[in-house]
């Protein structure tokens, strides 16, 4: 309704029972909606992330059948998957998860906005090395790993976990230049 009163002095006929739909401002429509699916998404894959991440810290080895083979798979190289380094890991991965969803929802004009946004930056630059560094690997720099061609880690980065990244990283990005919600 205010938006309809700026625009043409008048409110809307709706009188203020449904929302502005014809400005794209509301919580309903255009950038801020936008904003919080694409801070859901982010939050969804970080928290399943760091879930799997305490999985594997209680001695899972999901998808593999030991230690060996799952550092492998999933880093292309090996190293020990104990929880001293797996609890960090999985913490750091539910706070990204926690700080994207705040800045969507309380946007850069609250008082942790900036702590949100650069929180949200970190996220979307951390996703964005991992889905460029998936390219260099995908294209034959292996670099350390196990990922020669017909490997898991290789036929994993190709088809999940680059593309994944890349995805996130537009998706984080999406937030971190969002609009801030509308308070009403």
């Amino acid at each position: 309704m205010w938006d309809t009163l700026q625009r043409t002095g008048r409110p809307s006929a709706n009188a203020g029972l449904m929302p502005d739909r014809g400005t794209g401002t509301d919580r309903g429509t255009g950038t801020a909606r936008r904003t919080r699916v694409a801070a859901a998404v982010v939050a969804s894959v970080l928290t399943a992330d760091g879930l799997l991440h305490l999985f594997w810290a209680t001695g899972g080895t999901w998808p593999a059948h030991d230690d060996r083979g799952l550092s492998l798979a999933v880093l292309g190289m090996d190293v020990p998957f104990t929880a001293p380094n797996l609890i960090p890991l999985a913490t750091v991965l539910f706070c990204g998860a926690g700080a994207v969803v705040a800045r969507a929802r309380l946007g850069r004009g609250h008082r942790f906005g900036r702590l949100t946004q650069l929180a949200t930056l970190a996220v979307t630059c951390g996703v964005s090395a991992r889905a460029a560094a998936g390219v260099v690997w995908a294209c034959g720099s292996g670099i350390g790993l196990d990922a020669h061609p017909g490997s898991t880690f290789h036929l994993l980065n190709i088809a999940v976990y680059t593309p994944l990244c890349a995805g996130l990283a537009v998706a984080a990005g999406t937030v971190l230049r969002g609009e801030d919600p509308i308070r009403v």
